[in-house]
């Protein structure tokens, strides 16, 4: 359960170093998700949320992905204090899930420098979160 609860950790401070280029600067993937799940609650401007997409520009599938990061890392980091191992095993797998989609539909396609960038500086969150689902299997089995 500790070791589990180690690589937990470990994913979720490796999603720190996952930058995204917007607007003139950079930042941590999470810290904008904080800024895009928070700022529209806050200032009552909820019609942030009806242009949401998946697929198209960087610019354009920011919002989107760093809600569904943001949502994928709030339930990994719940895992944490789940005690059975059950319930545990699917908090990871979904927080993971959630983390994972968010990043690859942030990356895919290679097509301009900036989700190069945000590709190349989530190649640790990729691999511990792959070894975090493994482990997890391994340990059910």
């Amino acid at each position: 359960m500790k070791n589990k609860n180690t690589q937990i950790v470990l994913v979720l401070l490796s999603s720190f170093i996952i930058l995204i280029g917007y607007g003139h600067g950079i930042g941590p993937i999470v810290l904008l998700s904080l800024m895009w799940f928070i700022t529209p609650f806050t200032d009552g401007d909820i019609e942030v949320f009806k242009n949401f997409t998946l697929i198209g520009d960087y610019n354009d599938v920011i919002p989107s992905v760093t809600i569904l990061f943001f949502i994928g890392f709030l339930i990994l980091l719940s895992a944490i204090f789940i005690k059975h191992s059950f319930g545990k095993s699917w908090f990871v797998y979904i927080g993971i899930v959630l983390m994972l989609l968010g990043y690859l539909f942030l990356i895919i396609p290679f097509d301009n420098g900036l989700r190069v960038l945000s590709g190349v500086s989530g190649i640790p969150f990729a691999l511990l979160s792959v070894k975090l689902i493994l482990e997890t299997k391994k340990a059910e089995v």
